[in-house]
């Protein structure tokens, strides 16, 4: 009797391995006709070209995952869908500590996250700011570490995010759509969207400045004015400088040719391939004058380094532009696009702000660049 439940049961798990792999199989033949059969004009305006190869397969990851698991390893990708509220983070992925060494840990445990990149800005030898801590959060789909240092007296606060899929990498708008009158605090925007961390943008409901593009989106075109720091699909920025798109039509065409995302339009560009170049022209920013600044940099796939400088100590002055850009170069940068300043600029971390805003009180503004998890709500918490 023993024997023929035995029998059975051994059956029962061959059945059910023969089962996964047919449908493992399913899955890649159905995906191998829709590569074959799809024709090339519909595949081009679906899914453009730049990053198909690394889009593609993750999201293979992320389909086969479910039906092999317990037969093969397969790296699990979350994407947040598209039109989606992420998840709201993991309580337990939140910390605080003071002791370097704490921080190495988690930063070890992110290391198949890091795919082989180091953290930038942040190091065992930083000083930070007395009585404060390294804030983080690390799940699979995100690390974030933010801290505040002196330089000379002055107070910066620092954010360097690395994600694990672009959808986690979103603007934010107050009433999440272009032209929208009514303007919230940073911190009010990021807990709507649900961001591990936000950053302020270039508050474009207050300017016409740049190329204004949104969800793929172009609504304005005044490029004769100002930088303009693009957001592809894939994550990554691109820098178009004043006078080099003009029109409404090469604005399109940039935007379907590097399958542009969205885009933040204060600037200037003020770091390009580890050289600082402030322009002494530049409408906005005051560059020249000390002021509040923040700027952001790519430093990786999917990772970035943000500096919001706007606290003063008693007796010190703000920054200028070249100055803030002297430390996203001591920080490892060697690009960076400035946003907007003053009591705009601001670090968001679990839902507050970190840095104390010029006049001691948030603004109200129009827009927030927002970093999420990507794990599924069941996981990461209800929507």
């Amino acid at each position: 009797m023993n024997r023929q439940r035995e029998k059975r049961r051994s059956g029962a798990q061959v059945l059910r391995q023969l089962a996964g792999w047919a449908a493992f199989f399913g899955i890649l033949f159905s995906l191998g006709l829709t590569a074959l059969f799809v024709p090339a004009e519909i595949a081009e305006e679906s899914w453009p070209a730049p990053g198909l190869d690394r889009r593609l397969s993750a999201r293979i990851e992320a389909a086969i995952a479910p039906t092999v698991e317990g037969y093969v390893h397969v790296n699990k990708h979350y994407v947040i869908p598209e039109g989606r509220l992420p998840g709201v983070p993991e309580e337990q992925s939140f910390g605080q500590s003071s002791d370097p060494l704490e921080i190495q840990a988690v930063i070890e445990r992110a290391g198949e996250l890091l795919g082989g990149e180091t953290v930038t800005g942040w190091t065992t030898e930083t000083v930070l700011r007395p009585d404060t801590g390294v804030q983080y959060y690390y799940d699979e789909t995100i690390l974030v570490l933010v801290w505040q240092e002196l330089s000379q007296g002055r107070i910066c606060t620092w954010c360097e995010v690395k994600l694990a899929d672009p959808s986690q990498l979103r603007r934010k708008l107050s009433g999440d759509r272009y032209g929208y009158s009514i303007r919230l605090p940073a911190s009010q925007l990021a807990v709507q969207d649900n961001a591990v961390a936000a950053v302020s943008g270039d508050f474009y409901a207050f300017r016409q400045a740049g190329i204004h593009v949104y969800d793929g989106e172009l609504y304005l075109v005044s490029g004769d004015n100002a930088d303009t720091c693009f957001f592809d699909r894939d994550g990554d920025m691109h820098i178009v400088h004043r006078n080099e798109i003009t029109t409404w039509e090469e604005a399109e065409a940039y935007i379907r040719e590097n399958d542009i995302d969205f885009s933040v339009a204060f600037g200037p560009s003020v770091l390009e391939n580890g050289v600082i170049n402030v322009p002494y022209n530049y409408r906005w920013g005051e560059n020249y004058n000390t002021y509040a600044r923040a700027v952001l940099s790519q430093v990786g796939q999917l990772h970035y380094l943000f500096l919001c400088a706007n606290c003063r100590a008693e007796g010190y002055d703000r920054f200028t532009m070249e100055e803030a850009a002297e430390l996203m170069v001591s920080h490892g940068c060697t690009m960076a696009y400035a946003l907007d300043g003053g009591q705009t600029a601001e670090v968001i971390f679990r839902g507050q702000t970190v840095n104390r805003p010029e006049f001691n009180f948030e603004r109200q503004v129009s827009d927030v660049i927002c970093f999420a998890s990507a794990l599924p709500a069941k996981k990461g918490g209800s929507e």
